[in-house]
């Protein structure tokens, strides 16, 4: 389906990782539970900050999945799902999201912008949710973006992507010794493993330097 608005789930990109995360802290659905305060008393059970922990210290490394959306990504996602719920965010998420924000982000302005708003005054145990109308329910409606939408993979989405000079395009790392990309010379990676497995998303919005 790609991308039919600005806002968080507006895309599949995010409900591809509300499946991904979910699987990790084995509950069925941390976006849409069946039973919304029985997730969230399993979230503030230890699972919530745990999971969020292997999130910042590069637990989840090797796993493939999570490192094409990315892993900062992933984390704001995570906080905008349990915050539907009233989960506890601890003031160290808290502050990580707002660093994973000021990143960059395969995600729109717009997007970030609402995240950024929503972390300052969520408070646990009230929920909030930030994301307005989802995707589905937006793929169905009257605002639905004239031309079929975006598609996850389109230069629209990059073009909205920061490039911060000293951090890596795949893995996020900072180090000021990064390679460019020998085509654009825009986009930077630690090495050549960080710059194959961008590769395919990149591939769209690269275009040879002037």
């Amino acid at each position: 389906m790609g991308f039919w608005g600005e806002r968080l789930f507006q895309n599949d990109r995010d409900l591809d990782l509300v499946c991904i995360l979910s699987e990790h802290l084995g509950v069925d659905d941390i976006y849409m539970p069946d039973d919304p305060e029985k997730l969230r008393d399993e979230l503030d059970s230890g699972k919530l900050e745990a999971e969020f922990v292997k999130l910042r210290d590069g637990a989840y490394a090797s796993d493939e999945n999570l490192e094409f959306f990315g892993v900062k990504t992933a984390v704001v996602v995570l906080a905008a799902s349990v915050m539907r719920h009233g989960a506890t965010i601890s003031d160290d998420f808290r502050q990580h999201v707002r660093k994973c924000l000021n990143s960059r982000l395969q995600m729109y302005q717009q997007a970030k912008d609402d995240m950024a708003a929503a972390i300052d005054v969520y408070r646990n145990g009230t929920p909030l949710d930030i994301a307005g109308m989802g995707l589905f329910e937006l793929a169905n409606s009257d605002e639905r973006p004239q031309g079929g939408g975006l598609n996850l993979l389109s230069p629209q989405m990059f073009n909205v992507c920061e490039t911060v000079e000293d951090e890596c395009n795949t893995c996020g790392k900072q180090n000021d010794a990064l390679l460019h990309c020998g085509r654009c010379r825009k986009a930077r990676y630690c090495n050549a493993e960080c710059q194959k497995k961008a590769w395919k998303m990149h591939k769209p919005a690269c275009a040879p330097a002037a």
